[in-house]
């Protein structure tokens, strides 16, 4: 497949895509100073705080510069957040590398990686044809396939941890007889606020959670050797959940 440009450039092809982005979040803060503007002009105070913040934006953007690379105070940020400016938000660049460049050594690859430390960017190195390959295999079949080609895990797995990094967010575990299930939560968030994920009621009715990590139940194999072993914690509402917990919230009825 030939590139639309006839040459391959990634820093190239990542600043069209960023001044399209930057394009289009001009033309939202553009539309919305006009609104904002002539609430302000009727005393709106709201309005008027935010036709300040929406001229900041402007000509940030104006500059060239993308919204997630200035410094905005906490208020500012929650001025923009109702316009879901696309430059404001966390960036990642993947370099799609071949097998036998599986760290991104390349010289494209070194670019990319050069382009997002710049610009205070996430990168990742992945093999699309690897992690094809890895897919197509069963499961039993993976780690042999992992083995040969000299990785220890598939690099789908360094693209969600970086993921989950540049999002702040955590995961943390709920295990019964029936089945062991993953939740999302970020970073911070305390025990009644994990409840919460599964059902809104559990936060409003939080008693206490009983917690023990992913490490003791791989170690121990079940529940009731980690009770006896001590390595269950029973927890109160400020308790602030840790990666890799899992946990049974006790709630009021």
């Amino acid at each position: 497949m030939i590139h639309v440009s006839g040459s391959v450039d990634p820093v190239r092809d990542m600043e069209i895509i960023e001044i399209e982005l930057a394009l289009a979040d001009l033309d939202t803060v553009t539309r919305n100073l006009d609104r904002v503007t002539k609430k302000a002009k009727a005393n709106d105070k709201e309005a008027a705080y935010q036709k300040e913040v929406y001229e900041r934006a402007k000509n940030e953007l104006e500059a060239g510069k993308q919204l997630r690379q200035v410094a905005w105070k906490k208020e500012e940020r929650e001025a923009l957040k109702p316009l879901f400016l696309i430059t404001m938000k966390p960036v990642m660049f993947v370099a799609n590398v071949a097998d036998d460049d599986m760290d991104g050594k390349s010289e494209l690859a070194q670019r990319v990686r050069a382009y997002a430390e710049k610009n205070a960017c996430e990168f990742v190195a992945l093999c699309g044809d690897i992690e094809g390959e890895i897919m197509k295999l069963p499961p039993e079949e993976r780690g042999a396939f992992l083995s040969d080609a000299g990785l220890t895990e598939p690099g789908l797995n360094e693209l969600v941890r970086k993921t989950y990094d540049l999002l702040g967010l955590q995961t943390y575990y709920t295990a019964g007889k029936i089945e062991i299930r993953a939740w999302t939560i970020h970073r911070g968030d305390t025990a009644p606020l994990a409840a919460g994920v599964i059902h809104t009621d559990f936060e409003k009715h939080f008693i206490r959670a009983e917690i023990y990590s992913v490490e003791d139940l791989v170690a121990m194999k079940n529940e009731a050797a980690i009770r006896s072993a001590g390595k269950l914690r029973v927890e109160g509402r400020d308790y602030v959940m840790r990666p890799k917990d899992v946990a049974h919230f006790l709630i009021a009825k």
